[in-house]
């Protein structure tokens, strides 16, 4: 089904949400697939088995581990997502630690969920307090809550989807930025300017060696979600253009009046100003 929806509509998006629990099969990296989100709640087998009962942890790790060791030999642009969901019994500081760890030993994108269910989490109240022991537990994951918690959204608002997937994308350019693979990074940045602000594609190729540059005003005046502009500049600031991350960081703060960091971030435009 994905190979034929591939096919038809190259442009497509598409994702896969599963448990997991099944052996590696070649067809994940070959067939076209964007996104594989795996739903795995605990880092430990004793806190996953409590809500995936009649799963097994170690499984869902050897997937993951084949995924990486075989997308390294096809040069596959398959991303591997790890959605966990925080529970009383799976949100210590061990725990998240341990996941955080494993996330990049196994080359995936780590992504913490506030959940309405039974059993949530009394530790992470809101965002703002999961936000806060991320940054020093789990620097490199993400964040996001259940749908039934997100404000305002329906079945047919598909806009939040966009917003994850474009983050997400950021993100792994991100982390290869930092680690000095510009090519990898720049292709990951690249398809997500695509979803947010909606670049094309061949305006994007065109300026590959430094995409924000060559399009900053558009991005700044067509942007729609905060964590665009957030992870932008973030971007920017690893390669010290203090300019860009500045304007990048002053949308991210006109699209979010209430982020939830406006502070550090006001901070950080102060400094910024200071080294221009």
């Amino acid at each position: 089904m994905i190979h034929y929806t591939k096919e038809m509509y190259p442009g497509a998006f598409t994702k896969v949400t599963s448990h997991g629990n099944f052996p590696f099969k070649s067809w994940m990296l070959e067939s076209g697939l964007d996104l594989l989100r795996l739903s795995v709640d605990g880092a430990f087998e004793e806190s996953y088995v409590k809500y995936r009962v009649g799963g097994k942890l170690q499984n869902v790790l050897e997937l993951m581990r084949a995924i990486r060791d075989n997308k390294h030999q096809c040069k596959s642009q398959l991303r591997v997502e790890w959605k966990y969901i925080l529970f009383e019994w799976n949100d210590s500081d061990e725990e998240i630690c341990e996941a955080a760890r494993l996330a990049d030993e196994l080359e995936v994108d780590l992504r913490f969920c506030l959940t309405h269910s039974p059993g949530k989490s009394k530790r992470f109240q809101d965002m703002v307090a999961l936000r806060e022991a991320l940054a020093i537990l789990a620097p490199r994951a993400t964040l996001s809550v259940t749908f039934q918690l997100k404000p305002g959204q329906n079945d047919a608002d598909v806009g939040h989807l966009i917003a994850e997937h474009s983050e997400a994308l950021l993100l792994s350019a991100l982390k290869h930025f930092r680690t000095g693979e510009i090519q990898a990074g720049n292709t990951f940045l690249v398809e997500a300017l695509t979803y947010d602000p909606g670049l094309q594609s061949n305006e994007l190729e065109a300026n590959t060696e430094n995409p924000i540059e060559a399009h900053l005003s558009h991005i700044l005046s067509n942007a729609k979600y905060p964590s665009t502009l957030s992870a932008l500049a973030n971007i920017a600031l690893v390669f010290e253009n203090w300019k860009t991350a500045n304007q990048l960081f002053k949308g991210y703060l006109s699209l979010a009046p209430n982020a939830p960091d406006r502070i550090k971030v006001e901070q950080k435009r102060a400094e910024l100003s200071l080294a221009n």
